[in-house]
């Protein structure tokens, strides 16, 4: 926390205007999200709350929680899960 204090400051301006949530207008691709459950750098409240914005402006999104992952993506059958999601991903939104 001290590092990250450190590195992105605690201006509550400048957090919100790093923060995706608050620029959910800007985006003009479907959006992949994938989250480890077990992530404690960037905690599940992160995603739940871009996953809110992304509803409330009615973006395209899909969500994949990867439920034994932290923050990195380590075990081979994770791994694998993550990369068909991505590939899943991709193929749906360039065949339209």
């Amino acid at each position: 926390m001290k590092y990250l204090k450190t590195v992105l400051g605690e201006d509550e301006s400048q957090l919100k205007a790093f923060s995706p949530v608050f620029h959910i207008d800007k985006l003009k691709a479907p959006v992949l999200l994938i989250h480890g459950a077990k992530d404690k750098r960037a905690p599940i409240e992160h995603a739940e709350a871009l996953i809110k914005a992304l509803e409330k402006h009615n973006h395209d999104y899909e969500y994949f929680e990867l439920e034994a992952a932290g923050h990195g993506i380590y075990s081979n059958k994770d791994r694998a899960k993550h990369y068909q999601k991505v590939l899943d991903f991709i193929k749906q939104h360039l065949d339209t």
